[in-house]
């Protein structure tokens, strides 16, 4: 915030942003997504109601509002709403399957909001990003490919062991080599 002390002001009115910054918490737990979702509901709302208090305080010439919201619902979300896509359990599938089109329902709700309390004098310009789509390229799975190699670094610079025990597919010991080299017929090796 520019100055800081509207910073300190709005945290005092409408609280901390409610949903965490997903590009900084990685892959959110398969138990949390419902939690996710209303954190980000939440976030539409509580940017909405900032917003409109901040058109009531001043008399703007110009107001630019970012919502983001809807990037990391397509990231977390697109699992469920395609029903070609190949995850998660039957169960969490219906019951997310509308997740992704709950917040951008949000979004068109504060969109219609603020377009109503700008007034039929203001200029509404409206931008959207250039869409989300299903990604099978599996880029998730490269941490744990790289610790299982011995390759992935912390960012303090510590080197992560390779796992132990039984990775996500069932696989003996800590060597992703050594556990296809157990799943691949003698005959084909």
């Amino acid at each position: 915030f520019s100055p800081e002390s509207l910073g300190t002001e709005v945290r005092k009115r409408f609280g901390p942003y409610p949903a965490e910054d997903h590009s900084k918490v990685g892959i959110v737990p398969l138990e949390d997504f419902d939690g996710f979702r209303d954190r980000l509901l939440a976030g539409v709302r509580t940017k909405t109601d900032v917003v409109k208090w901040l058109m009531a305080r001043e008399d703007w010439d110009f107001m630019l509002v970012v919502f983001g919201e809807s990037h990391p619902a397509g990231h977390y979300f697109w699992q469920f709403h395609d029903e070609r896509f190949p995850s998660g359990t039957e169960a969490t599938k219906a019951r997310l399957r509308h997740a992704l089109g709950d917040v951008y329902a949000a979004l068109d709700r504060s969109l219609g909001e603020l377009v109503q309390t700008a007034g039929e004098t203001a200029t509404v310009f409206v931008a959207s990003g250039d869409g989300m789509g299903p990604n099978y390229s599996g880029s998730h799975l490269l941490p744990d490919v790289l610790g299982r190699l011995g390759m992935l670094t912390t960012a303090a610079g510590g080197r992560v062991a390779a796992a132990s025990g039984r990775d996500s597919a069932g696989l003996a010991g800590g060597s992703l080599v050594a556990g296809l080299r157990k799943i691949v017929p003698k005959s084909i090796r």
